[in-house]
């Protein structure tokens, strides 16, 4: 399966709304965590279920608040440690 930043940012989307946000909370990209009351440790399962589903590892020093600010910026992050290929196959 070849990885886009499309990809990651739907399955986060998706995630937020199966398992976190309220029904009728709506979440774009753009969207601010802390605009919609996601907290670090709900990103920090963001991050293992990209890991899961993508096989992409972001490495702890990349977990900034910076990156970790809504789906764009997570998406963007992983997307940097895609494996050779954007294939986890």
């Amino acid at each position: 399966m070849t990885v886009d930043k499309g990809k990651i940012s739907n399955m986060m989307i998706q995630f937020l709304k199966a398992n976190v946000l309220g029904e009728g909370v709506e979440i774009v990209g753009t969207t601010p965590f802390q605009e919609i009351g996601i907290d670090s440790v709900t990103v920090i399962e963001l991050v293992m279920h990209i890991d899961d589903e993508f096989g992409i590892d972001i490495p702890p020093n990349d977990l900034t608040e910076e990156n970790m600010s809504s789906i764009d910026t997570l998406a963007d992050c992983a997307m940097r440690f895609v494996p050779a290929g954007g294939d986890n196959s």
